[in-house]
Parts: C-alpha cells; structure tokens; sequence
C-alpha cells in the first residue's frame, strides 16, 4: 500500500518521523499520533499550516486534510494544564469559587516561590476536554487535576503529578500559612470528554486550588530564539483573511477562542510592529485578536521586514533556574516565524 511520510514536532525537540496510508481517515491520523504520543494524543492540538485539525469531527478533519502532503511538519501543541470545574479556587478575599465561575480580572490568592502570600489576577480562562485525570487525596478535599499540572513542592520548585507519589508532600494553605502536606495517594480515573478549566494569571503566575498551591501552568510556553535553525521562512499568501495580515516588525499569533467572533478557533496575527517588546509584561495586554479585539494567548512569532535584536530569559524545566539568552541586531528582509519551546520569555 502506497504511503506519505509526514513529522510531527513538539516544541524544540527533534520531528518524528510517521506514515500514513495515502488515502488516510481520521482514525489513521489518531492512530499515528498515539503511536508517538504514547496513546495520549487527546492532551495535545495538532496545526498544519496555520490550521488546527479537529480531531472531534471527522468532516471537519476532512476539510482540512488537503493540507497533510508527503514531509509535511504537523506541530504539536500540548494543552494546558488543568482542574475539573468543581475545584475550589481561593479568591484574594478569602471566599472559594469554583473554578468554572471564574471571570476575567477576579483577583485571586497567590504565592511567591519563597511562601510569601500575595494576590493576583486572571487574565484567561481556558477550557477544554481530556479523557482521562488524577484523583490527589491529602486532606479534606481530594483536587482532581491533569497529571502534567505544576504543584509547588517548596524551596522555590514545583512537580507535576507524574513525578509525585504517596508519601511525597505539596503545599496547602492552612490558617494562612503555606503548610507542607504529604499525599495520601494518587489515582488516576479514565473518564472521557471530561470538561477541564485553567487559568492564566499575573505574576507571580500561582494560585489555590482546593487550598493546594499550584502554578498557573508550565512557565511561558513560547518560542525559543537561542537556536539558530529556529526561524522559518513564511511564503506570503495573496488570499489571506483580515486577521492573517502581517505588517513590518514583530508579529505574534495566536488562536482565537472568542465564539462570537469570525475568526473563531482561527490562529489569528497580532501585528506589535517595529518597537522595544517585553513579552512578560506586554503581551497580556496587546495581545488583542484583530477581529474581535479579545485577550489571544500569543503561542508563536514572526518577525517581517525589519532589524531585530533580543534578550530575556530562558527555563529548560520548572523546577530549573532560567539562564540569561541574547542576540545582538539581525536583519530580517523577509517573514520569519519562529518555532514553540516552553521558555521564559525574551524582549
């Protein structure tokens, strides 16, 4: 049987070679995903060309399987991490609400690395489904949360769930004061479409989750410019819609995720321009799609026409302390968009 050879790429690290049947369906796609992703393909989004495939209806993933040639790169983009919408989060005058009743700007409870009890503030609520999740039990209030979720372990470091086991401890509030707390156990409990939410917040990015201290999600996942074979060389398209439009300078994009607007679940282009960008302090705020002008979680970008130089900071992992990275002025005559990595962030 006649096959293409497509890759899939995660982050930075080195593409994955797969086959597919030359006339695949969408449960051959799955498939080849699982195999890579170690049947866990349901945690991810996969993008071809600007476009997300949808994997939940298969006339929508037919729509777009043109796209899906022989060497075509399908990037990989792991999903937040999140809790079930029963999960009590601690707003900044002591009342909980559950994290399905949360709106943009509440402020909330947080943490600094160091226990220091501080506030904070929503700047995005995500949803969306998994099949599966953990059941943590440590006290009153079992947290039901996606195994890949930061906990904080103290002196300045969190873990995930997948390197946490009975016996271990994490941090819970308790009469103020951030208490380590060991876990009685972990389960994990297959449950598919199940609804899960997250939140992205203002620094110092943590927050409380049935009174267990948790980050927001793992650092910022963006692009890493310290890698010289980054940049890829983007081919103008004469038919784009208003919000694919780039403009000279640095652009970034994102996917839309407001349901009233035309650009809906489109990766859309917030166009910075030629300026001084700190993406840790600025973005929340510009990061407007140009459609609808609602909040876009920037998760890539291009530069266009322009000198472009960078530094900023860069985090191999959470528990690891970032390093400083820097790039001295590069000239860009061309749009060059640059790959996802988790990293810290750069201006």
């Amino acid at each position: 049987m006649t096959s293409i050879s497509i890759e899939f790429q995660l982050n930075d690290q080195q593409p994955i070679l797969a086959n597919l049947p030359q006339d695949f369906t969408l449960d051959d796609f799955k498939r080849a995903a699982d195999n890579i992703y170690n049947h866990r393909s349901f945690l991810y989004s996969f993008v071809c060309h600007g476009k997300e495939l949808d994997l939940s209806d298969e006339k929508k993933f037919n729509n777009c399987k043109a796209l899906i040639t022989s060497v075509t790169t399908i990037f990989t983009i792991e999903h937040f991490k999140c809790f079930l919408p029963e999960t009590l989060i601690l707003r900044a005058d002591q009342r909980e609400i559950r994290i399905s009743d949360v709106q943009l700007g509440d402020c909330l409870l947080a943490f600094t690395n160091f226990g220091e009890i501080v506030s904070t503030v929503v700047q995005d609520i995500f949803k969306h489904e998994v099949d599966e999740y953990m059941e943590l039990q440590l006290g009153e209030n079992p947290l039901y949360t996606t195994r890949e979720h930061p906990l904080f372990v103290g002196n300045d470091n969190f873990s995930s769930l997948d390197n946490l086991r009975a016996s271990d401890s994490v941090y819970r509030l308790i009469d103020g004061n951030l208490l380590s707390t060991k876990i009685t156990s972990i389960q994990t409990i297959t449950a598919p479409a199940t609804v899960v939410y997250n939140l992205s917040t203002t620094p110092p990015h943590t927050y409380f989750a049935n009174l267990i201290a948790v980050h927001n999600k793992f650092g910022k996942t963006f692009v890493n410019l310290t890698k010289g074979n980054s940049p890829k060389r983007i081919e103008w398209n004469s038919s784009a819609p208003n919000w694919c439009v780039a403009r000279s300078g640095i652009c970034l994009e994102g996917k839309c995720s407001n349901p009233s607007c035309l650009a809906h679940k489109e990766l859309v282009i917030i166009n910075i321009g030629i300026r001084e960008f700190d993406l840790l302090t600025e973005s929340y705020k510009i990061s407007k799609c140009p459609e609808c002008s609602k909040y876009v979680e920037p998760v890539t970008c291009a530069f266009n026409n322009c000198m472009r130089r960078w530094i900023g900071l860069k985090q191999s992992k959470i528990d690891a302390a970032p390093t400083e990275v820097s790039e001295d002025w590069m000239l860009t005559i061309v749009s060059m968009k640059l790959l996802m990595v988790k990293s810290c962030g750069y201006n």
